[in-house]
């Protein structure tokens, strides 16, 4: 008896036994062949049933075994990785592919970035989707927590109790120790071993002072507990001091080490003592000439708040100096303040030996490593980035782009650890603004030099300044000349874009259409007496007065990405204000001056004003016109406009001016530094640019002599931190 035709022969023998297998796996399917893609619910064991791990973590899982189907399958994981059991161990995980039937699954996940946080990846096997989840550990590691000491006047052989704290931060119980002292949680017992602590706890130390007197102790409590790399405790100290406070010393001026060409320095500085029971006094500060061991004593009339003294130089040579502090109670400082001050003559450079400087122009402070980066413009060769020590004065190179040169390096900015260098070539030729890790040390002779690299939209502009708007994460700078339109930008870049970008890389327009070539700028924050405001000065042409400068101010709008001007009211009145009735030139310069900037300027999507130009500035009683301002930079603590003045023609005397310009209200001008004051160093060959940052108490300028200048920021005293021979 034949049983099956032919076409069927070979059915029982392949099928039977998956179909018996899908039957007994997927119950209602009875003597039916089918393709099942769907497996039974998919457990995820990771590393042997651990529940959590560390931030980032790479975690891998068990095998997972597949059943309840009976064809290879499809396998994608959204975010992470898969591979196969049966494939070889050296196998690479993949994001998609195939597995068979029979086979396992281990995924490779990446747990979340912070403590206590879950991530969730989706993962599809066949026809059955699910949700993977990884979870990181709880945090053990608590916020920052701070002990108020006792810094003076403690009883000897005595217990002090510290002011209390609270833990915050944790996200369950973590370890609590102390070194020297005892602890107290929640007002409970003082106890010495270590415990656990809770977020919310609060915390008192306790310790006992040495029975000695002028004796210091101090205990240290730690909280946390480490469960992953990387992970550090917490710890403040609780110092108990049965001594006197010590008077504290600042040197405002000079920087540490400079040069003079006059036979005296004016040295600066200010001093404080926090024995508050007691006297409160300073005694006296006294300027040692630990060279010729002459001591000079300090006036005040602040009870020394602030101090100064001129001391004298009475030879060409390098003096050193130190500074010594004296409390009414007979404590001097713990450390004094040194510097050295070369006395040279009206021809020497400085640093000797050292000096690399030809035309030094913009300049960018680096307060953290105590340097300034200077960019010099001088012979072809030597077109670098510097880097000035401001303790020492040595000067070096630290970029040395290809070519071996910034062909007209023009502005430089540092954000962090980023130092941005502006350059261009000429009218109509490639502009670039690159970028260098000032983490990384200086290039190497040999390399390209080059950090990333980004242009203008057109490559055509000519930048000029730049500085930092921290607020928004971006650097603003100013085009002087080259736009391709003839119109002169003003333009800013986004630090957070691709750098790569096609859309004209960073470089954006805050403003269109400036009626006049901008060369000076500066960034003023919003105060109670101003809007934020961005300053910019409007290029003259060069040794001549014949063009008057002006200062614009552009008020910033909330966004941040256009700005917006005070209304012009009332135009005649500014201008008999403003200007002398009888001088017609200058009432017609200033008319044009805001004719054009109304008809002119343009931003984002609508016409809108400046706020007035700055002409003049009433101080006292007396009207000063401003030449040519070629930079500017802002002081945060007295709210004032930092301006340098360049002062002259070809024929006539040069000389320069720094003036800073009260932004209260008033309009107050006063002149910080002026060359024709009669003091050492002056600067007389067109200053360049100013820097100026609130923690050091004197700013920086450059000018076309070749040197670099530090200016007391009160008295207006000037030294060198750069000079070449004259």
């Amino acid at each position: 008896m034949k049983l099956f035709n032919k076409k069927r022969d070979l059915v029982p023998f392949t099928l039977l036994p998956l179909v018996l297998s899908l039957v007994a796996c997927n119950e209602g399917i009875s003597g039916v062949e089918t393709d099942d893609t769907v497996p039974e619910d998919i457990t995820l064991i990771t590393n042997g049933g651990v529940s959590s791990y560390c931030p980032a973590q790479t975690v891998t899982t068990d095998k997972i075994q597949i059943s309840g189907v009976n064809k290879p399958l499809s396998v994608s994981v959204v975010g992470g990785k898969f591979k196969a059991g049966n494939w070889e161990e050296s196998a690479e995980f993949v994001s998609s592919g195939t597995i068979a039937q029979d086979d396992s699954l281990i995924f490779e996940l990446t747990a979340p970035d912070s403590y206590n946080q879950n991530t969730s990846y989706l993962a599809t096997v066949g026809g059955k989707t699910t949700l993977l989840e990884i979870k990181t550990h709880p945090n053990l590691i608590p916020d920052p927590f701070e002990i108020k000491d006792i810094p003076f006047q403690a009883d000897a052989n005595t217990q002090y109790i510290s002011e209390a704290f609270i833990v915050s931060g944790l996200d369950a119980e973590a370890d609590i120790r102390i070194e020297n002292g005892a602890y107290s949680i929640n007002d409970g017992p003082f106890l010495t071993d270590a415990g656990k602590v809770s977020d919310g706890d609060e915390i008192r130390v306790q310790v006992t002072t040495a029975p000695e007197a002028d004796a210091e102790t101090t205990a240290t409590v730690f909280i946390g507990t480490e469960q992953c790399d990387g992970d550090v405790l917490i710890s403040e100290s609780f110092y108990v001091n049965n001594g006197l406070a010590k008077p504290q010393l600042n040197l405002a001026f000079p920087p540490k080490t400079s040069m003079t060409t006059g036979d005296s320095i004016l040295v600066r500085g200010s001093a404080s003592d926090a024995d508050a029971s007691l006297s409160g006094e300073i005694n006296k500060v006294e300027v040692k000439n630990t060279t010729t061991g002459q001591t000079y004593s300090a006036q005040s009339t602040d009870n020394f708040t602030s101090w100064q003294v001129e001391v004298p130089l009475e030879t060409l040579a390098t003096h050193s100096f130190e500074v010594i502090v004296t409390d009414a109670d007979g404590q001097t400082a713990d450390t004094p303040s040194n510097f050295n001050i070369t006395r040279g003559s009206d021809s020497d450079s400085f640093p000797e030996g050292n000096n690399l400087l030809a035309l030094p122009s913009e300049m960018a402070i680096d307060l953290a490593n105590d340097r300034i980066f200077v960019i010099d413009r001088g012979p072809l060769a030597k077109r670098w980035v510097y880097q000035i020590d401001l303790n020492t004065a040595e000067i070096t190179p630290f970029v040395r782009p290809p070519g071996s040169q910034f062909n007209n390096g023009r502005g430089l900015a540092i954000n962090n650890s980023t130092l941005y260098v502006s350059s261009w070539q000429g009218f109509n030729e490639q502009t670039a603004i690159s970028q260098y890790d000032i983490t990384q040390g200086p290039v190497a002779d040999g390399s390209d030099g080059k950090g990333d690299t980004f242009a203008p939209s057109s490559g055509n502009e000519d930048l000029e300044e730049m500085l930092v708007d921290k607020k928004r994460d971006r650097i603003i700078t100013v085009d002087s000349i080259g736009h391709p339109n003839g119109n002169l930008v003003y333009r800013w870049i986004n630090m957070n874009a691709d750098v790569a970008s096609t859309t004209g890389g960073r470089l954006q327009n805050l403003t269109d259409s400036l009626n006049f070539a901008p060369e000076g700028l500066a960034l003023v924050p919003k105060t109670d007496n101003h809007d934020e405001m961005i300053f910019v000065s409007r290029h003259a042409n060069r040794g001549t007065t014949s063009a008057a400068e002006r200062l614009f101010s552009f008020s910033m709008k909330d966004d941040g990405n256009s700005v917006r001007s005070a209304q012009l009211s009332d135009l005649q009145a500014q201008l008999v204000a403003a200007v002398d009735a009888n001088d017609e030139d200058a009432q017609t310069r200033l008319t044009n001056d805001i004719q054009n900037l109304q008809a002119e300027i343009k931003f984002a999507a609508a016409t809108v004003q400046a706020n007035s130009p700055i002409v003049y500035w009433n101080n006292d009683t007396a009207e000063t016109e401003l030449a040519t301002i070629t930079s500017m930079d802002f002081n945060s603590v007295n709210d004032e406009l930092i301006v340098a003045e360049f002062v002259g023609t070809d024929s006539d005397e040069q000389y320069d001016r720094v003036h800073a310009i009260s932004l209260d209200g008033s309009k107050t001008l006063r002149i910080i530094s002026d060359s024709n004051d009669g003091k050492a160093n002056p600067m007389t060959t067109r200053i360049d640019h100013v820097s100026y940052s609130p923690q050091i108490g004197y700013l920086f300028a450059t000018d076309f002599s070749g040197a670099v200048y530090a200016v007391d920021i009160e008295t207006g005293a000037r030294v060198y931190l750069s000079r070449k021979t004259q």
